[in-house]
């Protein structure tokens, strides 16, 4: 009897020391695991699940950074005109303006007639292009009839370089008129032909403009036209 008592004696304190020995393990496990969340709400509908709390906190802060920061900028065609200045008010310009572009030093001038009446004279020394169409707020000179186009066509002063009459010397520097057609509708005609689009022709004295389906003749001469004439 006494040796049995003896063998149940130690199979308990066996079993008491086993479960001390786990609870102490089980102490040592919390201690040194992180701590977790089990759920953390990033937006309304985005949810991480077995995140620590610093992780998810980080990605909180950039994910809400990510959906609220703004951009104010210019995109497509206006993003580049903003860069080129190649715009007026908003308005995108189909003309450039050329690397050689100068204003004139000849007093040029274009003389609007209808029914061989001059309606209207046009100082073109002042400045070294004129935008012309039914557009308002960008042109220089106003179309008023309906086949224009709203940019229909630009008179743009260039500086070339040409070969004086005496081959011997060099060649010079002068400013000279060109006309473009800005791939309007109905076309520009220049002395009764119709003109390419976006391609520079030279202008001439004496020589007469169309646009579209106007009856309206610009006629370009210069301040001496008439005493050359003589």
């Amino acid at each position: 009897m006494k040796r049995n008592f003896d063998e149940v004696k130690r199979s308990n304190e066996s079993r008491a020391n086993i479960k001390n020995e786990t609870r102490d393990d089980k102490k040592i496990s919390k201690r040194s695991s992180p701590s977790y969340s089990s759920k953390k709400f990033l937006s309304d509908d985005k949810v991480l699940w077995g995140t620590s709390n610093e992780e998810t906190e980080g990605k909180t802060d950039d994910a809400e950074e990510k959906k609220y920061k703004p951009n104010f900028g210019l995109t497509g065609a206006l993003a580049k005109d903003e860069l080129t200045g190649n715009n007026i008010g908003g308005v995108v310009l189909k003309h450039s303006i050329p690397l050689d572009s100068a204003k004139p030093t000849r007093l040029w001038r274009l003389y609007i007639f209808k029914d061989e009446n001059i309606m209207e004279t046009i100082h073109l020394h002042r400045q070294s292009s004129f935008l012309a169409g039914r557009d308002k707020r960008v042109v220089d000179i106003i179309l008023e009839h309906p086949s224009c186009s709203s940019q229909h066509a630009v008179i743009q002063f260039r500086k070339v370089k040409v070969q004086p009459l005496n081959d011997e010397d060099d060649e010079i520097e002068v400013v000279k008129p060109f006309l473009m057609d800005l791939s309007s509708t109905h076309k520009t005609m220049l002395n009764g032909k119709h003109i390419e689009d976006c391609r520079y022709y030279e202008l001439r004295e004496k020589d007469c403009i169309r646009f579209g389906g106007s009856s309206r003749e610009y006629v370009l001469l210069h301040a001496h036209s008439n005493e050359e004439d003589k």
